[in-house]
């Protein structure tokens, strides 16, 4: 149970799917193809589908030998739930994944080994090929 004076998280709206190179294109095709799930589009080289109220990005990602999940929590206070964490063990792992310098939030992980994203809620991304961070998003 949270502690009183405990940051409050939810649920953010994006699951990426981190996927090897050689297994990128057919999995796109699986979700577009196979079960149908709605195209939002393009961002760098991602793909995003609408999975209910969720956001499925996926992502080649050429570090990795098999897909990983990662996942999104969002809070109003960036740097009180980065204290918060901290004190419970948990450790930043901000060179995950390059993040803009100006945004509100950091790369943890949690005792399974499942990356998250924890945010402060942003408007949507420009999903246009040719924005910075789109460019950015393999680092």
């Amino acid at each position: 149970m949270p502690e009183a004076s405990a940051p409050r998280f939810r649920a953010g709206r994006n699951i990426a799917m981190k996927v090897p190179p050689h297994q990128f294109e057919a999995t796109v095709a699986f979700y577009r193809d196979v079960v149908g799930l709605p195209h939002v589009g393009t961002f760098g080289t991602n793909e995003l589908f609408e999975l209910g109220e969720m956001r499925l990005w996926l992502n080649p990602l050429p570090t990795v030998s098999q897909a990983e999940i990662w996942l999104e929590l969002q809070t109003d206070d960036t740097v009180e739930a980065a204290r918060h964490l901290q004190a419970h063990g948990v450790a930043r792992c901000d060179k995950m994944q390059w993040l803009p310098d100006d945004f509100d939030g950091f790369w943890m992980v949690n005792p399974a080994g499942i990356v998250h994203l924890v945010a402060h809620p942003l408007e949507e991304p420009d999903l246009t090929e040719d924005s910075d961070e789109a460019d950015h998003q393999d680092q």
